[in-house]
């Protein structure tokens, strides 16, 4: 799956998915370790599970939640539910 939420920093030696490497911590380690990237509470019952699809669309969400709080302590103007399109991003050419 093509998704930021798929993707973890690892060791540079690490060969393969870091869901693996999850897989074979205690529920402890996962405990302390998860929170740290962005995993919700209940990723450890999707990591023994299998449950990649929805391990990654937890994790999406509770992502997005977090910067949207960030965003909201930071005083920032939160974005609209879609974003406009602009010229600079099209084939369009103002002819004038």
């Amino acid at each position: 799956m093509s998704d930021p939420a798929n993707r973890m920093f690892v060791d540079r030696s690490h060969v393969g998915q870091a869901i693996g490497t999850l897989k074979d911590l205690s529920d402890n380690q996962l405990e302390e370790l998860l929170p740290t990237h962005g995993f919700p509470e209940d990723s450890i019952g999707r990591i023994r599970a299998d449950d990649r699809a929805g391990l990654i669309l937890e994790r999406r969400r509770n992502l997005i939640e977090g910067e949207l709080r960030f965003m909201q302590e930071m005083h920032v103007m939160l974005p609209g539910d879609q974003p406009a399109a602009t010229i600079a991003d099209s084939d369009v050419f103002d002819e004038e």
